[in-house]
C-alpha cells in the first residue's frame, strides 16, 4: 500500500473516500 501511495496518492484518497461514503450511507 505504501508503494501505491507514492505512485498514486489521489487514487488512494479516492478509494478511502469511497469507503467512507459507503460506511456513512
Amino acid at each position: 500500500m505504501g508503494v501505491a501511495l507514492s505512485l498514486r496518492p489521489s487514487h488512494v484518497i479516492s478509494c478511502l473516500s469511497d469507503r467512507l461514503n459507503r460506511i456513512f450511507k
